[in-house]
């Protein structure tokens, strides 16, 4: 999900130490991330976290990856969200119209012999 750009990186902690009595000694460290299943879903809860007071995605070592309410995407200023990481997909993918016309012309006629 990271190569796909679904994930939010939450920022990396010790994970596993060693207390020396003196001293701890970090000898793991994790990375966090936030994954969901869309680019959108991601871009849309990382705009909320920025815009929603209170909203927030906790810590590496306790994230807060939870979706929004129904209240809160509806308070959300969808003007101020940046969609351009959504947008380059989009026109990434362009449409194959090669077979468009036979395809549709397949549907017309199935259509009406029903």
């Amino acid at each position: 999900k990271r190569d796909k750009r679904l994930c939010h990186y939450m920022g990396d902690y010790c994970s596993r130490s060693i207390n020396l009595g003196f001293a701890k000694i970090c000898i793991q460290h994790a990375e966090t991330y936030c994954s969901f299943n869309s680019k959108m879903g991601r871009i849309i809860n990382e705009a909320a976290r920025a815009q929603l007071a209170g909203l927030n995605w906790g810590s590496p070592e306790h994230p807060s990856c939870n979706g929004l309410t129904v209240g809160q995407f509806q308070s959300l200023n969808f003007a101020q969200i940046d969609f351009s990481d959504f947008y380059s997909d989009i026109q990434a993918q362009g449409l194959d119209q090669s077979g468009a016309p036979s395809r549709a012309n397949a549907l017309v006629h199935g259509y009406f012999q029903q």
